[in-house]
């Protein structure tokens, strides 16, 4: 713009450091959370889809990025996305106006889906064999029945530890290593 297009206009004020920190904060949340780069571009004033693209690259690049991200809220996000993928291909499959438009919402809602119960059981909330989640879900009731029962007859806590760690070791699908309780004796 040269000078004399800046007659008569409001110069914008400068962003603060803290300003433009927060800002490219959420441009690089925006883009973990799946938002194209025109739209990032258009929810920040002055900000293009090249620039939105350079400060999330930076992001990326920067080494100290590593100690903000939360795995918890990694899963989260994700799951979230997907979640939100599935309730939009929901929307589109009620809302397309002809059969071609609903299949392929109908096929990504459900390859969305698959996608999510891939996550799920990556991250331990659903069993790898589904099949089993019901028999899963009443070892696991039994197991806390059991420990509750311990607990009033006032058994040792490394004794429910251990018993906690063996119901764990065994739902995740790896053997333990002996608990100190059961091999104390042999020691002897």
């Amino acid at each position: 713009m040269t000078t004399s297009e800046n007659v008569g206009k409001t110069p914008k004020p400068r962003m603060s450091s803290r300003e433009r920190a927060v800002r490219d904060a959420e441009i690089v949340a925006m883009r973990a959370r799946g938002a194209r780069w025109c739209d990032i571009a258009s929810r920040f004033d002055g900000v293009s889809q090249r620039q939105a693209q350079r400060i999330f690259a930076s992001w990326r690049d920067d080494e100290s990025s590593s100690e903000f991200l939360n795995a918890g809220e990694v899963i989260r996000s994700t799951i979230e996305l997907l979640r939100q993928g599935i309730a939009d291909m929901a929307a589109l499959e009620m809302s397309a106006d002809n059969d071609n438009a609903r299949i392929g919402a109908t096929r990504l809602k459900v390859e969305i889906a698959e996608r999510l119960i891939v996550m799920l059981r990556a991250v331990g909330v659903l069993p790898r064999n589904l099949g089993s989640f019901a028999v899963e879900r009443q070892v696991q009731e039994m197991m806390r029945e059991f420990i509750d029962l311990l607990r009033r007859h006032e058994v040792p806590a490394e004794l429910l530890q251990d018993l906690q760690a063996l119901a764990d070791s065994r739902r995740d699908g790896h053997a333990p290593a002996s608990p100190a309780w059961l091999t104390e004796g042999e020691a002897a």
